[in-house]
């Protein structure tokens, strides 16, 4: 896609108007077979050199629901020995700039409603951690 200008552009744009009570997807991908490779279900590359700021994937939600709501839902299983992540960042060693690097960064409006949690980590398995951290942490009491 070639653009030029300062309206919005757009590869792919989904509306569903639906009033339905099925379940609805923007995007849906399903991939099997036995093939070997690595497999992404969502790949992107953003390099543009602007000044303005950049997101892999923006959620926005509104509307009134009593109803669970998740910013990026992963269901992680299958068998196999290789690690399983839920959420893996990484951040490479060419972000050289100076601005500070966050591997997550959680805000909560102060005026959001209900408890706060920044983290919450339910792990009760004998042996197994909540919270590991490798290098230095930092608790801070507002």
């Amino acid at each position: 896609m070639t653009n030029s200008g300062t309206g919005i552009h757009s590869g792919i744009e989904l509306e569903d108007l639906g009033a339905g009570s099925a379940t609805k997807y923007g995007i849906r991908n399903t991939m099997s077979g036995s093939g070997g490779g690595v497999i992404y279900g969502l790949h992107n590359t953003m390099t543009n050199t602007s000044a303005s700021s950049r997101y892999g994937v923006y959620n926005d939600f509104s509307g009134s629901s009593s109803a669970s709501h998740y910013g990026v839902y992963n269901d992680v299983g299958g068998s196999g020995n290789g690690v399983m992540y839920g959420v893996y960042n990484f951040i490479s060693a060419t972000a050289t700039g100076t601005g500070n690097k966050y591997g997550d960064r959680v805000f909560i409006s102060p005026t959001a409603g209900g408890t706060q949690y920044g983290f919450y980590a339910d792990v009760q398995k004998a042996g197994s951690y909540a919270g590991y951290f490798v290098g230095d942490v930092r608790v801070v009491e507002n």
